[in-house]
């Protein structure tokens, strides 16, 4: 698309859309919003985290986000999860 960055939503194959916009985009995203941050527990926003940032740790092209709007009521333990998670990340 020519765009600098695409958020992408969280249906997508990240495998592929790494494969795909590798070295030419940035790629937003792209966490389950209901299923893993509203609804999952901290574990499961952990290991989501965890392999999102397994599929892009070659690449400074990449921001973590929800992969949609964050529904009202998302747990702040989730929200502080994925946070930790992520700069904890190696």
């Amino acid at each position: 698309t020519g765009a600098d960055g695409l958020d992408i939503d969280y249906k997508t194959d990240v495998t592929r859309a790494h494969e795909v916009m590798q070295h030419r985009t940035v790629f937003v995203g792209n966490i389950d919003p209901s299923g893993v941050l509203a609804l999952g527990s901290p574990e499961n926003v952990a290991s989501s985290v965890s392999q999102l940032l397994h599929v892009f740790a070659d690449t400074p092209r990449f921001v973590l986000n929800a992969g949609c709007a964050l529904p009202p009521g998302t747990p702040s333990e989730n929200i502080r999860m994925l946070m930790s998670t992520a700069r904890g990340f190696r």
